[in-house]
């Protein structure tokens, strides 16, 4: 029986779900782990998603909850740390609309 570890694993979900996946860059993933701002934030909100509310591992952004796109700054008032696949799903969604899903995914991994 062929069995799926990792990064492996997660993409097989996503295609047999019928979800996109996006693979991660570990070194990437590492350093952006170790940049002040990310510290910060982990301080400030805690090692969980903003979204799901799941604990983050080597799959971590930094999420505008007011997007660039639509003037947003590029402030610590307006960031939040998010799973790269919740970040993706949340798009350019207005800033109470993300709130709206990490209220209705209490604990639940819902963005991927």
């Amino acid at each position: 029986k062929l069995r799926f570890t990792g990064d492996s694993a997660e993409a097989y979900r996503a295609f047999d779900n019928g979800k996109s996946w996006q693979g991660t860059d570990k070194n990437k993933a590492r350093l952006v782990r170790r940049s002040p701002k990310v510290k910060t934030l982990l301080r400030r909100d805690g090692g969980n998603c903003f979204y799901c509310r799941e604990p983050l591992g080597d799959d971590i952004t930094v999420e505008h909850l007011v997007c660039r796109a639509h003037g947003g700054p590029n402030h610590i008032s307006n960031l939040v740390l998010a799973h790269g696949q919740c970040n993706h799903a949340a798009g350019h969604l207005s800033a109470a609309e993300k709130v709206a899903i990490r209220d209705h995914a209490p604990g639940l991994r819902k963005c991927s």
